[in-house]
């Protein structure tokens, strides 16, 4: 491939060898994954009389699909009385990362503090091709149309974080904070490479097209009730 090989691999190919089919040749690859992800910390404190308390929470979540998706034929002959379709695809969505974190305290003097942390990454290498990497030119003769396609069908990220701090006192602080990251970072290649002698009588699509959607929706609250100084901060 052209991107860095993922831990995920689909491969499918033909590799020195001739091919000769009376209808079609298909060589397709195909990928899919979901990934549904809910995180949620919480944290309370009491402090009785004089005396203080502080709660602290913080919630994470890291997802992250790599993966190495390949269509392709390398050094061989493909004859067909219909079409040569050397396809590669990829369906990938994080459909639902929800991380919650959540600090209460009452005292006194009280204190809390809650963070939210939502990564999320989507690198995925697809890839569609034939090439010929010998000396004598590979013939690829089709009585149909050849394509080759690489595509990603859909590259989707929904995320939210939500955080709540609260606390209560004489003398009270509440703070509160939210990372989201979201990042689609694909390489989606289709080429015709190398030594090749082409015959088609219909059409050549060589194409290689990346959809993708992000959402990201972030939730902040922080009160601090106090008879004294209050301070609150997101």
């Amino acid at each position: 491939g052209t991107g860095d090989s993922g831990a995920h691999q689909t491969n499918a190919y033909i590799e020195d060898s001739s091919v000769i089919a009376s209808r079609n040749v298909n060589i397709m690859a195909s990928a899919s994954e979901r990934i549904e992800a809910d995180v949620f910390s919480g944290s309370v404190a009491i402090a009785i009389g004089i005396g203080g308390a502080m709660a602290g929470a913080g919630a994470s979540a890291v997802n992250t699909v790599n993966s190495d998706v390949q269509a392709y034929s390398r050094n061989s002959d493909l004859g067909a009385e219909g079409d040569i379709d050397v396809r590669a695809v990829s369906d990938t969505q994080i459909t639902r990362s929800d991380v919650i974190g959540v600090a209460v305290s009452g005292g006194l003097v009280s204190a809390t503090i809650a963070v939210s942390i939502n990564q999320n990454t989507i690198e995925n290498d697809v890839d569609a091709f034939i090439n010929n990497t010998g000396g004598a030119a590979s013939l690829i003769s089709a009585n149909g149309s050849l394509s080759v396609v690489a595509e990603v069908v859909a590259a989707d990220i929904t995320a939210s974080a939500e955080t709540a701090s609260v606390s209560a006192g004489w003398y009270g602080v509440s703070g509160g904070g939210i990372e989201i990251t979201n990042l689609v970072d694909n390489t989606v290649d289709a080429a015709l490479r190398g030594n090749l002698q082409v015959n088609t009588v219909g059409d050549i699509e060589i194409r290689a097209d990346e959809n993708s959607y992000l959402s990201a929706e972030a939730k902040s609250l922080t009160a601090s009730f106090s008879l004294g100084a209050a301070v609150g901060a997101s």
